[in-house]
């Protein structure tokens, strides 16, 4: 190996060791963003794992998974203001599926965990709509995509978010 390829690799190996220490140093005195940078990807990859459980959900429908909806967007007769209520499903057909409506809406989409706090749906009497609702594959696909069906959830055992969604002979078994 001659002389001027040596002092090439090493000047090489200088410049990026003067990077290294360059990024490190703007590491340090900017922590701050690279905090906040590394808490929206994290973010970002929750939302997407969530979604995409909702996906897989959405797609193999099962008693008792939970859609969370806007129910005006499924019957405009329904209350305008308390729109967002928690469907349960009660049975799954093959023009479509059958659902048990909440009764308590609100008026702004809210997560699982909050439909579903202080285990309501098991202790509140009313907690459910007497009347079942009837939704056909199509209608479904079509309030996916447009937003109007914002998550779907499937009870792991008897809970959603740490909170009891169903009763223990209501749990589906293969």
């Amino acid at each position: 190996m001659n002389a001027s390829a040596l002092r090439d690799t090493t000047a090489g190996g200088e410049l990026l060791k003067r990077f290294m220490h360059s990024g490190l140093m703007l590491c340090k005195t900017h922590y701050e963003v690279l905090l906040v940078l590394l808490a929206v990807c994290l973010y970002q990859l929750y939302a997407f794992a969530e979604r995409h459980k909702a996906d897989t959900v959405f797609a193999q429908p099962q008693k008792s998974d939970f859609y969370f909806v806007d129910f005006h967007a499924i019957d405009p007769d329904s209350d305008q203001r308390y729109r967002y209520i928690p469907m349960k499903v009660l049975a799954v057909q093959n023009d479509g599926i059958v659902f048990k409506a909440g009764n308590i809406g609100h008026t702004t989409p809210v997560s699982p965990r909050q439909h579903l706090q202080f285990d309501h749906a098991l202790t509140l009497r009313n907690f459910y709509r007497v009347d079942p609702v009837f939704v056909s594959h199509q209608k479904l696909a079509s309030l996916y995509t447009a937003g109007d069906i914002y998550t779907v959830r499937r009870p792991n055992t008897i809970y959603i978010d740490g909170w009891i969604a169903i009763h223990k002979h209501e749990q589906f078994t293969e």
